[in-house]
């Protein structure tokens, strides 16, 4: 057996937490809600306290998780977008008058 196997055999919370992530990322890559609930009961009962808070926020808005795993489209566009704005805002010290702000977005300057 592989020596990383061996260390998440022996802490047992490890492995479990290991396994519980796994699980999730194989949703995520297969785009399958149909697991969603499985790994839910599974993180529920795991007795690892981040895995349990994760299960009780994914519970909480379980109809906006299920539909990022399923639907084809997500606001990653949007949010790259937003994220380019504000470093270039943050590059300019607040030294950039609105224009020349707007001129660096319009032209995808950075610096």
């Amino acid at each position: 057996s592989s020596r990383p196997s061996l260390l998440l055999h022996h802490f047992l919370g490890l492995y479990f937490g290991y396994r519980l992530k796994e699980h999730f990322l194989q949703l995520i890559r297969r785009r399958s809600a149909g697991g969603l609930d499985q790994w839910l009961d599974d993180a529920d009962n795991s007795g690892l306290r981040e895995f349990v808070a994760l299960s009780r926020s994914f519970r909480t808005d379980y109809d906006a998780i299920k539909a990022g795993l399923t639907l084809r489209w997500s606001t990653a566009q949007c949010e790259g977008q937003i994220t380019r704005v504000k470093l270039i805002k943050r590059l300019g010290y607040g030294r950039a008058k609105p224009d020349l702000l707007r001129q660096r977005i319009l032209h995808r300057s950075v610096a």
